[in-house]
């Protein structure tokens, strides 16, 4: 079996190998919400009830950092990143 494309860095490219028929993928429904009500790819749940986590990653120009409700998701993130850490 293709070895799961879910580790990559792109949403669309993952699905693009997953539509060729390369690889299953991991992608978010949010993603695929279209395609999953249309029939045209379906939803496989996973065998075990492993938690799937990813890193949150924002960049912005050293000269315009985030502001406004950008500045509180990356503030957010950044908290639950070191709960998690703090777990493990």
């Amino acid at each position: 079996m293709p070895r799961p494309t879910g580790w990559g860095r792109s949403s669309s490219r993952r699905r693009c190998r997953s539509d060729s028929g390369a690889a299953p993928a991991v992608v978010s429904r949010l993603i695929v919400a279209h395609e999953l009500r249309a029939g045209t790819l379906r939803a496989v749940p996973l065998a075990e009830s492993t938690p799937l986590t990813r890193k949150f990653r924002a960049i912005w120009h050293r000269r315009t950092p985030p502001t406004g409700p950008a500045a509180e998701l990356v503030e957010l993130a950044a908290r639950i990143e070191a709960a998690r850490t703090q777990r493990h």
